[in-house]
């Protein structure tokens, strides 16, 4: 947990305490995933079971050494899959208005958006 706290940190600029996190991966193991390069974490995704059928995710990054490369892709089609197994059908994400790089990554995997002060994506799952 601590290495995906710094990670956070480090990419997003995000502080998350360790037991929030904790009890995120204790309320669902598959909703915080990891990639690894040889044994250090590159990558991670976390996300939550918001109400019965709606996960949220809370965050997505990548380090920058490791972007473009399909890992955020491959952790969200992971994210996907562990959400229909769940039975979850709409997954949620905000990103900042100011953050292209996220929006665009998101508007390549994603069917609607709708737009606040943040982006709010919505992901309908077949």
């Amino acid at each position: 947990v601590p290495t995906i706290v710094l990670l956070i940190k480090k990419v997003l600029g995000e502080d998350y305490d360790p037991l929030f996190v904790q009890e995120m991966i204790g309320r669902w193991p598959e909703g915080v995933l990891v990639a690894r390069e040889g044994f250090r974490i590159c990558a991670v995704l976390g996300g939550v079971v918001f109400n019965p059928n709606t996960a949220r995710i809370l965050f997505l990054g990548v380090e920058k050494e490791h972007r473009s490369q399909a890992i955020g892709s491959r952790l969200l089609k992971l994210f996907q899959k562990n959400c229909l197994i769940r039975g979850l059908s709409v997954i949620q994400l905000e990103v900042r208005v100011t953050n292209y790089r996220a929006r665009n990554f998101y508007r390549r995997h994603v069917i609607k958006q709708k737009v606040l002060c943040l982006l709010f994506w919505v992901m309908l799952l077949h």
